[in-house]
């Protein structure tokens, strides 16, 4: 009878040790779909950013041809003649955003 709480001594260390080992590989895994899912959020990222920057350049160009022809128009009007039109800067320096 005392090998066979030998062998139940060795089976419960080693069921312990698998169990372990599962979850040991749930981790990794879980870390891999993490790390994946970090990247897309970066990519999203990336393309709304280039969205949006397409989207400003567009406004922009459509402001700035907009203004081009109103101050033609207003150009060739005597009581407009003084009309000065600034455009406004494109982008905003890093020291120029306070926070």
């Amino acid at each position: 009878m005392g090998s066979e709480s030998s062998k139940v001594d060795k089976i419960e260390p080693l069921a312990l040790r698998q169990e372990q080992r599962k979850f040991i590989e749930q981790a990794i895994d879980s870390r891999y779909h993490l790390a994946a899912a970090h990247v897309s959020y970066i990519n999203s990222l990336r393309n709304i950013g280039v969205a949006l920057r397409r989207f400003s350049e567009a406004e922009v160009l459509i402001e700035s041809s907009l203004s081009t022809t109103s101050a033609t128009k207003l150009d060739k009007s005597p009581s407009h003649s003084s009309y000065n039109h600034t455009p406004l800067p494109l982008t905003m320096q890093s020291s120029q955003i306070h926070h």
